[in-house]
């Protein structure tokens, strides 16, 4: 009688002790996901593996000779999009990076190059669930004519795509260049940030609204009910804007020099994710915030004795659209310049 009383009051300390644990012991970020390699060696293509034993699924999936710095995984997970480098390039005038299209299903296959060095520096691409695919450019690279490009958001159709020598439309020209660009679940509207803050866009009928001034945005949760952002004061902070109600609901501060290079979130959209170092001799270190509070954790660590440069969840779940409540109108912000 004694002894099952003892063990009664063990299983019961025991769960009242594991309900008091901080979120992140008991539920850390779950899932599959595509990267870079961090090893320069190894950096080369794209790997796979799962966040909870990555060690040991970890395989690379693409060999192709290619660098790449940003990727967008379509929603069904056929097609990449990322812009990347050639490696082992001797010609000086194809050192710029382009946007490179990837088949899942033909990993074999080459890449297709859907710019050619066409459009000047490229900063970020987003493929929609319809195979519709915008990118964002600057203006510092010259282009092969001798001139600058136009700094701003270029859009290439599902039906362009297909096309051995496809051709981009520009969306939206811009003062200077845009930042991250991401594709809402609907297919029809965009995110993406200026010097002047965020904007969401109907790519179709050209409307452009303001939802944040200032800060960077990176792209929406896949339950598109928020948007992480980073501003720009001191302390340098990220946060999450509500598309609901435009309310900012979470705020991390960065150390001082620490400058985010990337910005995702996890597959059950519980985790913002963003990635630090790489400078030098430093490891990357990939930090997960949890949005409902509780302090962020490193991930993905212990595979690579610190993180990787570039990664993505792959079989994200979405569910509704993004809230049409909108602010400023694009036309309105441009007559107060």
């Amino acid at each position: 009688m004694h002894v099952c009383f003892y063990r009664f009051c063990l299983c019961l300390l025991y769960y009242c002790f594991a309900c008091l644990l901080p979120l992140e012991a008991h539920a850390k970020p779950t899932g599959e996901i595509i990267f870079r390699h961090p090893d320069p060696t190894e950096s080369n293509g794209l790997w796979i593996g799962n966040v909870n034993f990555f060690g040991q699924t970890s395989r690379r999936i693409l060999d192709h000779d290619l660098l790449i710095e940003t990727l967008s995984i379509q929603e069904g997970d056929r097609y990449i999009v990322a812009i990347a480098r050639r490696l082992r390039v001797f010609d000086i005038a194809k050192l710029g990076r382009d946007l490179y299209l990837l088949d899942r299903k033909y990993w074999a296959v080459e890449a297709k190059n859907l710019t050619r060095g066409l459009y000047g520096d490229l900063l970020d691409a987003s493929i929609s669930r319809n195979g519709d695919v915008v990118f964002t450019t600057g203006q510092d690279i010259r282009l092969k004519d001798g001139t600058f490009p136009k700094p701003g958001i270029y859009f290439i159709s599902h039906r362009e795509i297909k096309k051995p020598h496809p051709k981009a439309e520009l969306l939206l020209q811009l003062p200077s260049e845009a930042g991250p660009v991401d594709w809402a679940h609907n297919g029809k509207k965009i995110v993406f940030s200026t010097g002047d803050g965020c904007f969401l866009m109907d790519v179709f009928s050209g409307n452009v609204s303001q939802i944040l001034k200032g800060g960077r945005c990176s792209s929406f949760s896949p339950d598109q009910k928020k948007i992480a952002f980073m501003s720009f004061g001191i302390p340098r902070t990220l946060s999450l804007l509500s598309l609901a109600n435009q309310q900012e609901l979470r705020h991390i501060k960065l150390e001082d020099g620490v400058y985010p290079r990337d910005i995702t979130w996890s597959a059950d959209s519980r985790y913002f994710v963003y990635t630090i170092g790489g400078e030098g001799n430093t490891p990357y270190s990939n930090v997960a915030v949890p949005v409902s509070g509780g302090r962020p954790i490193r991930i993905l660590q212990k595979a690579f004795h610190g993180g990787v440069p570039v990664f993505k969840w792959t079989n994200v779940l979405y569910t509704v659209e993004p809230t049409k409540k909108l602010t400023i109108l694009w036309g309105e912000l441009k007559q107060t310049e």
